[in-house]
């Protein structure tokens, strides 16, 4: 299951919002977003691979 920021991050790439805007909108760097990506990607890919 996915936290609430993360799932706002997520939704957000998927409607193509780049980095900076996912950044200006949830109120974090874009490096943060960035990596916060990666790790819900990663924990998407376990969820669905369980």
């Amino acid at each position: 299951m996915l936290y609430n920021i993360d799932r706002a991050i997520i939704l957000l790439y998927l409607e193509k919002k780049s980095y900076l805007q996912i950044s200006e909108i949830m109120g974090i760097t874009e490096k943060n977003v960035s990596v916060k990506l990666v790790r819900i990607k990663d924990k998407l890919r376990t969820l669905l691979l369980a």
